[in-house]
């Protein structure tokens, strides 16, 4: 008859046996399946590949039918990547559990070799929080110090401490936000916040604006009129943790590298102040694509129509290239002002004072030379989101026809 000790040795084997045949049939499990958990390091190299496949997939999509989703009473087309249910056309996005952030670390590292079935999700929001999954710890948009994916590196914007450098940027979600008087007690900032990168515009600023314009910043675009604006007001435009990339753009003359471009010369000046701050500009190659799409959307040469195309105008030409889903906040449609309602709006959220948004808008638009076509553009912008990718209009809401 065994003991109480020896019963005790005998249960403690039996027990130490068990736990090693499990160890083994786990081990063998993750063999053949090929899954493992990935180092933090390991995981960004297999996101820069996996993301690159992604967007391969979405390409080849564009060429079979899409399905419909809709968007308010609008209708509009989806490519095959999305095919799968309809999109949410709010910004409301729920965030990765605590279960999912811990997933997103085990990844199929055989995938390199196959093909992603994003059909097999149940609808677009699973496409995006899958997405989400693959770059939680860099917040939508690629580390620092990561290699950048030669699909997203747009060559028309060139580094101003590097020629050599050119912008790599991919967001999954854009908030494109204006600089208009519409935003004044919208409190969408919140919602401007969700967004995985944020498109600002010239000298707009964010201190004591976040409740409407949100807090973060990811790209700010600005116009070379406006770099002595963002070089007097650098304290509160440019911190550190407020804007990631800085895009400037302008004509020759004031881009000239030699020295003698103004603009270029105030965005080399701030990379010496801010040297955790990306700063570019546009080549002259770019900015004559951007006067080749507005000839090609109005039939009018941008010079031959007396046109200054808008900050707004290369904001959303970048945003188009870099962005899966784009929502714009602050911009009314080309029809608003026929049917003004509110006369008061002033043209900038942080200058109540100043002019008014559709007086300006309205003097442009009639102007024979030297003007800006904010209309025209904005009608251009409302045929731009019945393409891809999806662009969707906040504060006012309206839904392209």
């Amino acid at each position: 008859m065994l003991t109480i000790r020896q019963l005790f040795l005998v249960c403690i084997g039996f027990a130490f046996a068990a736990l090693t045949i499990c160890a083994i049939y786990v081990n063998t499990i993750g063999m053949d399946t090929g899954y493992q958990t990935l180092s933090r390091k390991q995981l960004t190299e297999h996101i820069l590949s996996v993301t690159g496949q992604e967007h391969r997939l979405t390409e080849m999509s564009h060429a079979v039918a899409g399905s419909k989703t809709t968007n308010g009473s609008h209708t509009r087309t989806v490519t095959a990547a999305r095919n799968s249910g309809s999109i949410k056309t709010n910004t409301t996005r729920p965030l990765p559990t605590k279960k999912q952030e811990k997933n997103a670390t085990v990844l199929d590292t055989g995938s390199h070799n196959q093909t992603l079935n994003l059909h097999d999700l149940s609808n677009a929001s699973d496409v995006r929080t899958l997405s989400r999954q693959r770059v939680s710890m860099i917040d939508g948009v690629l580390p620092v110090n990561a290699t950048p994916d030669p699909l997203y590196t747009h060559h028309g914007y060139i580094s101003v401490l590097d020629p050599k450098k050119k912008l790599n940027l991919h967001c999954m979600q854009c908030a494109l936000v204006s600089s208009s008087g519409q935003l004044l007690g919208s409190r969408v900032g919140y919602l401007i916040d969700e967004a995985d990168c944020i498109f600002r515009m010239n000298d707009a600023p964010v201190p004591s604006y976040e409740e409407d314009v949100g807090s973060r910043t990811t790209v700010r675009v600005v116009g070379h009129a406006a770099t002595p604006n963002l070089k007097n007001k650098r304290k509160f435009l440019l911190q550190d943790s407020s804007s990631r990339y800085v895009v400037g753009w302008g004509p020759s003359k004031a881009m000239q590298t030699n020295g003698k471009g103004y603009a270029y010369k105030h965005l080399k000046d701030l990379t010496q102040k801010f040297p955790k701050v990306g700063f570019f500009y546009l080549t002259q190659e770019q900015m004559a694509k951007a006067d080749e799409i507005f000839e090609a959307e109005t039939g009018k040469p941008r010079m031959g129509s007396g046109t200054y195309l808008s900050t707004g105008w290369f904001t959303m030409v970048l945003a188009r290239a870099s962005c899966d889903e784009i929502h714009v906040y602050g911009m009314v449609n080309d029809e608003y002002c026929q049917n003004l309602t509110n006369k008061n709006v002033p043209y900038h959220y942080y200058d109540r004072k100043g002019r008014k948004e559709c007086d300006y808008y309205r003097a442009n638009e009639k102007g024979k030379k030297g003007v800006h076509r904010f209309i025209t553009e904005k009608s251009i912008f409302a045929r731009w989101a019945l393409e891809q990718p999806p662009i969707y209009f906040h504060v006012p809401d309206w839904n392209p026809r």
